[in-house]
């Protein structure tokens, strides 16, 4: 008995072996039509695939950044809200303060504001706002050392409002100057047109 339920039990797990390929079979055959045979993109290919997308997103994001970055810098240069002290005088003052000294040399101490001509039609957006700090130190009204630019177009509009306007354009033309951006003629023009306005208003109120 032993012998024959050996070998029926073998016909059985045969034909259970025959009925499991045969369905293992159809499944991978519907899977090869679906994904074309088997033809998926190379390993390589997909590789570099994304290494090209993060490279795009990488440049993306750095672009970004320096635009940013660069309207936060331009952002501060105009307004200049934390400045420093510093010198006002534009290279024609500094070779005023030279011929000034060798004449001291000669002739004793130097006044350089005193002796500054006010005259002398400006030549630059900074040149014209020197004139107006001799000129107002002239009247009694000169900028104070920690005084920022600003600050002290505040100060001269409250002692004669009609210097508002002229005294607040100069003041913007010149923080651009100083800060290193380029004047156009246009910008030298106004600047010299706002400093007529500023003498003249000024000396009218004395």
């Amino acid at each position: 008995l032993l012998p024959a339920f050996w070998l029926f039990s073998r016909l059985i797990q045969e034909d259970e072996d025959q009925d499991f390929v045969q369905e293992t079979g159809g499944v991978l055959e519907e899977a090869d039509e679906l994904t074309g045979g088997g033809n998926f993109i190379p390993e390589p290919v997909m590789m570099v695939m994304q290494w090209v997308v993060v490279a795009l997103i990488i440049a993306l994001v750095i672009w970004f950044g320096m635009r940013q970055l660069k309207r936060l810098q331009m952002k501060k240069k105009v307004e200049g809200e934390s400045e420093l002290r510093e010198s006002i005088f534009t290279r024609d003052a500094l070779m005023n303060d030279l011929k000034g000294f060798f004449s001291g040399l000669r002739g004793g101490l130097w006044n350089r504001q005193s002796r500054f001509n006010l005259q002398r039609r400006p030549a630059t957006v900074r040149d014209a706002y020197q004139h107006v700090i001799v000129h107002g130190n002239r009247q009694g009204v000169g900028r104070e050392d920690r005084e920022t630019p600003r600050e002290y177009a505040s100060r001269l509009s409250e002692i004669e409002p009609t210097l508002d306007e002229p005294m607040d354009d100069l003041t913007e033309r010149y923080l651009r100057a100083r800060y290193g951006d380029l004047s156009s003629d246009d910008d030298i023009q106004m600047a010299q047109e706002d400093w007529d306005a500023i003498r003249q208003r000024l000396r009218r109120k004395r």
